[in-house]
């Protein structure tokens, strides 16, 4: 159970000239949740500096700076729980993005790196080099090759998790448990990507590209050498099954979608998406199951049709279908869910809202969560009515 705790953004922002600007931005967080058996209550500060300027008629260059602090307090119970159960978690960085048209209005190479320093892994860096290439007003072809990498948080680094007992010899229990290693080191993606837009005609715009991702010391878990605990009673045998970075693998898919707008008060925006993941595990790793998990934890197939409507009196109508395939790794099944929006704007400011969600059915699963301390992952029918002003 979410329980939002006070929240505060604080931006200002300067602009120097028509192209030259500069923005600061302070974000203070609280949030409190309970799960089963597990509760977290965190609190977050964040400030961060952003320039842009031109650098010439050729040249749009963008940087900033980002400081972050996270404190958190944890309560677990014997089978759950956080060593330590308090932490903190500063996090700094800093981005460069250079904008260069080699020809202008027609080639554009954009590159840019962000690093960053955290408490898990240390400094880390994420390069980015994009290109576009716009022939005439019609086509833009574009390609991309960037890395990225995730963090290790502190389930990878300070999560005590008996999965599972058992008994052991002479009457003793022996308890698996899945413990974090405050030696596992970042995971990583590098993501090369490429795509075509094309306008149609004035009515429709299609979009197409196509990916293909590389993984690198990806999560995996590898037993440790057993030993004796008499805390909590009674005595029992605790074998460790240790965070590590042992598992590899790749991805690629391709994504479609369009923009028709059908008449003058009819537009209809569907898309498609396919991803096929493979991964594998280093030839000294005993995991049998971090692979196959990762192989079946993201849909293959996943698609949306979303339709609006602009009617008279100043009333829309948005609706939205979504559907997505198994996660057969989860045992979660495909879905198909609907959305329902009517709105109305009432003079230049205020519009009301009466909308439904998930109207197919009464819930439906989209992920299991492990280790289920963590909470359900259903999503179940909705309805609500929204009064919003706009100042």
């Amino acid at each position: 159970m979410d329980r939002p705790g006070p929240k505060l953004e604080a931006p200002a922002d300067h602009q120097f000239s028509s192209g030259s600007d500069l923005s600061i931005s302070y974000y203070h967080d609280q949030l409190a949740w309970i799960g089963n058996s597990f509760g977290e209550r965190r609190k977050t500060d964040d400030v961060s500096v952003q320039r842009h300027f031109r650098w010439s008629d050729r040249q749009d260059i963008i940087g900033g700076a980002e400081y972050r602090y996270t404190a958190e307090r944890t309560d677990g119970d014997p089978v759950a729980y956080f060593v330590p159960a308090n932490d903190a978690e500063p996090l700094f960085s800093l981005f460069l993005q250079d904008s260069i048209a080699l020809i202008p209005h027609r080639l554009t190479l954009t590159v840019g790196a962000k690093i960053e320093h955290n408490v898990f892994s240390g400094f880390g860096w994420d390069p980015d080099i994009r290109i576009a290439w716009t022939p005439d007003q019609r086509h833009t072809l574009w390609a991309a090759i960037s890395r990225a990498d995730r963090v290790p948080n502190r389930s990878d680094t300070g999560l005590r998790w008996n999965v599972e007992v058992m008994p052991g010899p002479g009457g003793l229990p022996v308890v698996v448990q899945e413990t974090g290693n405050h030696g596992v080191r970042a995971n990583n993606v590098t993501a090369y990507e490429a795509g075509l837009r094309f306008q149609v005609r004035k009515t429709l715009l299609l979009s197409v590209s196509t990916f293909f991702n590389s993984y690198s010391n990806q999560m995996s878990y590898e037993p440790g050498a057993a030993s004796l605990e008499s805390d909590p009673a009674p005595i029992h045998i605790v074998v460790p099954v240790y965070a590590a970075n042992k598992t590899y693998g790749d991805s690629d898919g391709l994504e479609a979608s369009a923009n028709w707008k059908v008449s003058s008060w009819w537009t209809i925006s569907p898309g498609y998406s396919l991803q096929q993941i493979r991964f594998r595990v280093d030839a000294n790793s005993v995991d049998t199951t971090s692979a196959p998990e990762a192989n079946g934890y993201s849909p293959e197939h996943q698609a949306q049709l979303r339709s609006h409507f602009q009617l008279p009196q100043r009333f829309n109508f948005d609706w939205n279908t979504y559907f997505v395939d198994r996660l057969p790794a989860q045992h979660v099944a495909g879905y198909t869910r609907l959305d329902l929006q009517l709105t109305r704007r009432i003079g230049k400011r205020w519009q009301i809202s009466a909308a439904g969600q998930n109207l197919l059915a009464d819930h439906h699963t989209e992920f299991q969560s492990f280790p289920v301390i963590f909470g359900s992952s259903d999503a179940k029918r909705a309805a609500f009515v929204k009064l919003a002003w706009q100042f």
